[in-house]
């Protein structure tokens, strides 16, 4: 039961930046949830991989999380202010 407990984390801790990111735009629950599981899937890996030729694998681990991060808060700020500016 650990292990399940630790795998779903895991997936939550990989997938919440995508799904603070979808946020941003007019998608519903469940496709926002789906395309975060999907988008961390493909994603996150990717980056950590290309990044582990240039650092250590774990320090990648640990620079792409913040980057997906801060990618989500970034975009998370520009749509809040577009949609301010935007007249209703």
């Amino acid at each position: 039961m650990a292990g399940a407990r630790t795998i779903l984390g895991v997936a939550l801790l990989f997938a919440l930046p995508f799904y603070l990111l979808f946020g941003a735009f007019r998608l519903g629950e469940s496709e926002r949830l789906a395309f975060s599981f999907c988008a961390a899937v493909a994603a996150f890996p990717s980056v950590t991989y290309w990044l582990g030729f240039i650092m250590p694998f774990t320090t990648a681990i640990w620079v792409a999380s913040l980057l997906w991060y801060a990618a989500a808060a970034i975009v998370i700020l520009i749509f809040r202010k577009i949609r301010k500016r935007a007249p209703s």
